[in-house]
């Protein structure tokens, strides 16, 4: 039974509201409070007084004596009342953020540095007779060597980091209903797991999760942890513990995020055994990410190796294999976060409507502890918010290039044996990152035939043949490329991963210049990643054709370039400024010819050297040809630039047919 009739008093007088209710967008984010929230309520007969959500410091007070002083944002608190006799409840809240209850001093999660802290009740008040610690659930999920087994069966984590951000709702407190269309797309799109990164989500959510058959991961909310606050921050994670462990979709947990040395080795010791007692016995895990990529002690608990890699596209391939067991003792390894790619978002919409998150009023939008703050001043200053046409091609461009990052990187993932699965940030856009597979209205920026290739429990991929080029005296490993070739025979296997095993006709087909090309095979797999068939042409004259590979329900294709070795080379590459070439960013092309090249990332990924042309060494009247849009600041480097003298100034190197590609399309301009 949910208690109603709320008054609330932010310094302005009462006035009446229904709860949840915070403030924050819709008064001053920078105010701690605190507010006065107050109502009646005549208890029916037994029971007790929850208060399910509470931000950040609660005090309760029953016809005017104080009955409970709570700190903690995730973890629900009860008093008791007298039934029959009238109650005057009055809370006094105060957020965190302020001098009263700084960020660091509590289990605040990340939302203060996605966007900033909200104050409030900021979920429902209930009178029940229902117990807010529960037994845990029945176990699910154990290891078996390096894999996971939920339910008896084998199971790859294709999931998705879930932050809370909810900017229409200021509070991460989603109604049932939206919580049920959320986690339908997601399984629809291929995932089958929610990581709740640093934050705890209302207990309707996981029950969803549990119906449609959806895992979830819980990270609680410790990142950046003061060093004075580990008592009260371990309080906090294990009264969360306490009342989420009855839900049987949480498969998996972890303390905290990327602690480093922020928390000693008996610190995290005491509170790992604690709350994997507390949890029953579940698999869990002390730090997600990993002293081997954050720092800290090297002296780590729990049952599961989890690592965050976040690089650069290009450099996939040899993190994950740096990242695999190797000689030593075996341990499932999980990629709790990773693979993340900022989009560019709608600047034009976001300039006209001018939601709260991206104003330039600190009152609606103080930088408070967060560390990316460049969303305002690019709203007011970025060309790209003021041209519309400049606008859309360039969101269309990003979202292919998206598209391709993830594509890629899962393809590499699902083709080595050594890992598990992977959680990708994030769902979806928020005021510090674009990365979401939603974007700031909520809209999904893929279909579910775009993903279902990589995302789904079977996965095919391609395997290139072995490349390591002669350099100054001896082998080098490359960057995998089973997408170009050089006339001539050619070949590429075909791989797949299914993570309880397939068997069926596998099909091929080929079409190049006008030749088509293909096969099949009767294949069986079992749960590690497999060739299963080999995709042979010979090719004459250059041509560029679609590989198209059918395994039962699931289909996948990709762009193969044949081309002719050219005895012109790449003009030489110029020194630049250090940025990714994938992460953060996009691309704006003025020129067809590379646009056609280019724009099929699959030429840029060998192609591009991470570095890009400044500006301000290049000539006085040079043309920018291809200019790299960084997604978070909106910075723009010149990739390729024409000199007025004719030549070509660009960045990108290369050898082999992908280096043949691109000097055939700087050869029109």
């Amino acid at each position: 039974m949910e208690i109603h009739g709320w008054t609330v008093d932010l310094g302005q007088g009462a006035r009446p509201v229904e709860l949840p209710h915070v403030w924050g967008s819709q008064a001053d984010l920078r105010r701690e409070g605190p507010a006065i929230y107050e109502t009646r309520f005549t208890p029916p007969g037994a029971g007790r007084l929850v208060f399910e959500g509470v931000s950040a410091r609660a005090k309760v007070f029953v016809n005017g004596e104080l009955r409970a002083d709570h700190l903690g944002i995730w973890d629900a608190f009860l008093i008791s009342l007298t039934p029959g006799e009238e109650a005057h409840i009055a809370v006094e809240v105060v957020k965190n953020g302020g001098a009263s209850v700084p960020v660091g001093k509590m289990a605040s999660g990340f939302l203060p540095y996605v966007f900033g802290t909200f104050g409030g009740i900021f979920r429902p008040v209930l009178w029940t007779q229902d117990e807010i610690v529960q037994p845990p659930a029945q176990l699910r999920a154990r290891f078996e060597s390096s894999q996971l087994i939920v339910d008896g069966n084998p199971t790859f984590v294709r999931g998705i980091l879930h932050w809370g951000w909810y900017p229409e709702l200021g509070c991460p407190h989603p109604s049932r209903e939206r919580c049920l269309a959320e986690a339908r797309a997601l399984r629809e799109l291929g995932f089958n797991l929610v990581k709740f990164c640093l934050w705890a989500p209302p207990h309707h959510y996981l029950d969803v999760l549990d119906e449609l058959g959806m895992l979830a991961w819980m990270e609680l909310p410790v990142w950046n942890p003061g060093p004075d606050a580990i008592a009260q921050i371990s309080q906090e994670v294990l009264r969360i513990v306490e009342q989420y462990r009855r839900h049987g979709a949480i498969v998996l947990w972890t303390l905290g995020c990327e602690l480093g040395p922020k928390i000693s080795r008996q610190e995290r010791q005491s509170l790992f055994e604690r709350a994997k007692a507390a949890a029953g016995g579940a698999l869990m895990k002390d730090s997600s990410g990993g002293a081997e990529m954050y720092g800290g002690d090297p002296v780590e608990f729990g049952d599961f190796a989890d690592f965050h890699p976040y690089c650069d596209l290009a450099r996939y391939p040899e993190v994950l294999d740096a990242l695999a067991p190797g000689p030593r003792p075996t341990k499932a390894v999980l990629l709790g976060e990773c693979n993340d790619c900022d989009a560019h978002r709608d600047l034009v919409r976001i300039a006209t409507e001018r939601p709260y998150w991206a104003s330039e009023d600190p009152a609606l939008n103080d930088q408070g502890v967060r560390w990316q703050f460049d969303l305002p001043r690019v709203v007011a200053e970025s060309r790209f918010a003021r041209d519309s046409e400049a606008n859309n091609k360039l969101m269309a461009s990003s979202r292919s290039l998206k598209l391709f990052v993830h594509r890629t990187f899962h393809e590499w993932l699902r083709s080595r044996k050594d890992f598990c699965g992977s959680v990708i940030t994030g769902i979806s856009d928020t005021p510090i990152s674009s990365s979401g597979f939603f974007d700031d209205l909520g809209a999904p920026r893929f279909t579910v035939e775009e993903t279902a290739s990589f995302l789904g429990p079977v996965a095919i991929f391609l395997i290139p043949r072995r490349r390591l080029p002669w350099i100054d005296g001896g082998n080098r490993a490359a960057t995998p490329d089973p997408w170009h070739y050089f006339t001539g025979p050619g070949a590429v296997g075909i791989g797949m991963h299914a993570e309880n095993g397939w068997s069926g006709q596998v099909e091929w087909e080929l079409s190049l210049g006008g030749r088509r090309f293909g096969g099949g095979v009767k294949v069986e797999v079992g749960c590690e990643p497999t060739e299963v068939a080999e995709a042979l042409w010979d090719a004459t004259p250059a041509a560029e054709g679609l590989l198209v590979v059918k395994a039962g329900s699931v289909s996948a294709a990709w762009p193969i370039f044949v081309v002719d070795k050219l005895d012109m080379a790449l003009p030489p590459s110029a020194s630049g400024l250090k940025r990714p070439a994938f992460r953060e960013c996009a691309y704006e092309f003025r020129n067809e010819a590379l646009e056609r090249c280019l724009g099929r990332w699959e030429t840029l990924l060998m192609v591009s050297s991470g570095r890009f042309l400044d500006p301000q060494t290049l000539p006085d009247g040079a043309l920018a040809l291809m200019i790299r849009v960084d997604t978070r600041t909106y910075e723009e480097l010149p990739v390729i630039a024409l000199s007025p003298d004719g030549s070509i100034v660009t960045t990108l190197v290369g050898e082999g047919p992908a280096t043949s590609r691109l000097g055939g399309a700087i050869g029109h301009i």
